[in-house]
């Protein structure tokens, strides 16, 4: 089912270099955040869940595998969060490519990678899921 689009996002933007990283992202509101770690070899993205000051990694979306062409390049993150902050989308230099819906548990991403968790049942990428989780003037 598609969403109509959220009156209100929370967009931040993070510059990095693939190869080397670690974002973190809370919700405007609510108990979820997200976390981009590159370890040099893959970079992901978890979905977390914050709770009576504890974490817990819900669900975690492959999002590029480094290649010797890619390392040390500067990349651009962009998260936009929902108004309630129950669903994130993240954005690499300007394209959509995962997103976490925390109250309907799913997560989407371009590489559909991993297998499904006990989170969701697919990460293979759906557009109606956060189409209009959009930074400002973009797509």
């Amino acid at each position: 089912m598609p969403y109509a689009r959220t009156s209100t996002v929370q967009t931040e933007t993070h510059t990095f270099r693939i190869g080397d990283a670690f974002l973190w992202s809370e919700a405007p509101a609510g108990y979820y955040a997200i976390a981009v770690e590159d370890d040099g070899e893959t970079g992901y993205l978890y979905g977390i869940e914050l709770q009576d000051g504890e974490q817990s990694i819900l669900d975690a979306l492959l999002l590029y595998s480094v290649d010797p062409a890619s390392a040390d390049k500067t990349a651009v993150a962009t998260v936009v969060w929902s108004d309630d902050g129950g669903r994130v989308a993240l954005w690499l230099n300007g394209r959509q490519d995962a997103a976490f819906d925390f109250v309907r548990r799913r997560a989407v991403c371009r590489s559909n990678f991993p297998p499904p968790s006990s989170f969701t049942g697919s990460h293979e990428w759906d557009d109606s899921l956060a189409g209009d989780l959009t930074p400002p003037g973009g797509s």
